[in-house]
This record gives C-alpha cells, structure tokens and sequence, in this order.
C-alpha cells in the first residue's frame, strides 16, 4: 500500500514542478500543465481542475525554468483598474443673461482625464430656470435623467450613485500590466462655448492630483467642491475672484 501512495506523491510533485504560467491578456495568471494546446484553445490542467482557455486570451507561457513562449505576438497584457470618485460639497453651476447670450446652449461637462487621457465625461444638459429666475442656469445634477455618463473606448461607467450631500462615479479602466502604481488624475468642469450640435468645451474649473490604481481594490479620491473667495478694492471693484473650487483628497 506505501508503495503506490508514494508514487502518487512523487508524480504530484513533478507535476507541481513543472506546472507552467499561462498569462492572460486581462492580467490574471494562471498555473497548471499544459495538457494540449490546439489553434483555438489550450487545455490546462490546475488544482483546482481541468480549464481550457481561449488561445486569443493567452498572452504568453512562463515554463518553469522562466523562460517564456508568446502566443499572441504583440498583443499586451492589460487590466482593469477600478477608480472610485466622491463627489462632495456644493454643486457646480453656471448662469448666462438671456439677453447677451440669446442662443447659449446651457450644457456643462465634467471630464475626467488619468495620465493626460480622457476616460470618462458626465454631461449635464438640462437647464434649471427655477434656480435663478430671469436668467439661464444650470445646476450640475448627477441624477439619472439629468447627467449622461460615457467612457472612452474600454472603459466601463457605471451609474452615478447619489445619496444627500455626496455622489459616487465608479471607473474600470483598462491599463498595462506593468503600468506605474501611481497616476495623474484631473477633473474639469466645462462649459459649452459652441452650439448644442457642435459643442465646443471650454475648461471653466479644474482640480489635479495623483491616485494609485489597483485591478484588485476601489482607488477611492474625494472631490470637496465650494465656492471661492471675491474680493473687492475700492472704486475699482472685484480685483480678484474665484466662484468655484474643487479639492482632490482622500476619501472621508
């Protein structure tokens, strides 16, 4: 009876040895042995079973001796990167007076950029009247009916998620697998200085800062927003102001 349970445990082990790294084009790895691999699919064998992978998602093979078998030549090993942003603080707004700005088209943007790229943009296109009456105003709204939310190309938005005083904008974003850990983050609130079938966005406030991005945990960034300071010198008037600031932190 020991003889066979002993050959059992040294074939395990030279399994285990030779188990291999299959690298997926989303990140993930997996170890195992490569029991066949076909123009379609490669079956490999885990603890935790049989699998067979899609040979498009396989980006290359780490044998066990650290040598590498790319599959997939120049396709690159890319994960997703979940970004959480909380919104807090007072509401963006903007008003015009009708009679200046006969033909304004009242629509206000956030757009988010990480690292110089847009990933994502909430446009606000509904004009609030009853806010300022007489004038055209817009308040920024998160709220579904009032915001539209789109990523780039990749990159999955969910819906804003609203409770009283803060709003919540998931991100995944796709990234290198050997991407920096850090990243530049910048919000901006836009306006449109163009028309509503040719919008041109016009940056009106902005806020930067860096973030880790993780493909495991929410990287979480609080956006404090408020008003600014006015200040006023004599017959001159306002000399400096600022009606809008946003603040990048951590969340709270």
């Amino acid at each position: 009876m020991r003889a066979p349970a002993l050959l059992g445990i040294l074939a395990l082990l030279a399994q285990t040895a030779s188990a291999e790294v299959f690298v997926l084009v989303n990140g993930d790895r997996i170890t195992g042995k490569r029991l066949r691999a076909g123009k379609r699919v490669v079956l490999v064998q885990t603890d935790y079973g049989r699998l067979t992978i899609p040979r498009t998602q396989v980006v290359k093979i780490v044998h066990d001796d650290g040598t590498e078998e790319r599959v997939n030549e120049g396709v690159a090993v890319v994960s997703t990167a979940k970004l959480s942003l909380v919104v807090t603080g007072q509401s963006f707004w903007q008003a015009w007076e009708p009679k200046s700005h006969p033909n304004i088209d009242p629509s206000l943007r956030l757009e988010v950029r990480v690292d110089g790229d847009v990933v994502a943009t909430y446009t606000d296109s509904r004009p609030d009247p009853r806010d300022m009456p007489g004038a055209t105003v817009n308040t920024f709204s998160f709220l579904s009916g009032d915001v539209e939310a789109e990523g780039a190309p990749g990159v999955t938005v969910g819906p804003p998620e609203v409770k009283l005083g803060r709003a919540t904008l998931r991100l995944e974003i796709p990234q290198a697998a050997d991407a920096p850990a850090r990243h530049v983050l910048r919000l901006t609130y836009q306006v449109n200085s163009g028309s509503a079938g040719d919008p041109v966005w016009k940056d009106v406030v902005s806020a930067d800062g860096d973030v880790p991005l993780s493909r495991t945990t929410w990287a979480g960034v609080q956006i404090k927003q408020g008003l600014g300071r006015m200040a006023y010198s004599g017959r001159k008037g306002m000399t400096d102001s600022a009606t809008f600031v946003m603040e990048l932190g951590p969340v709270q």
